[in-house]
């Protein structure tokens, strides 16, 4: 998978899974057997544990924005800014 590809993966997944609560989307963009490699307390592992994360975060800020809020790549990394 490439850079462009890479890029609209990491989109879909902030824009789909997190922004809308998609949380079947990430079954088409994550490994079934991803780590998380910096859990909440008392979250599951792999995809259930992504989910459950998910719905966490979008039950404690009902208002997260849909889609997310405007994304920028900044190099290596990801920035998110508000309206």
């Amino acid at each position: 998978m490439g850079a462009a590809e890479l890029e609209s993966a990491y989109q879909r997944w902030l824009s789909e899974v997190w922004g809308q609560g998609r949380t079947d989307v990430a079954r088409e963009l994550m490994a079934e057997d991803l780590i998380d490699h910096n859990p909440y307390p008392g979250q599951p592992a792999g995809l259930e544990g992504h989910d459950w994360a998910v719905a966490m975060v979008r039950g404690r800020f009902p208002t997260w924005p849909s889609p997310p809020m405007w994304w920028s790549r900044t190099g290596s990394s990801w920035r998110a800014a508000g309206p």
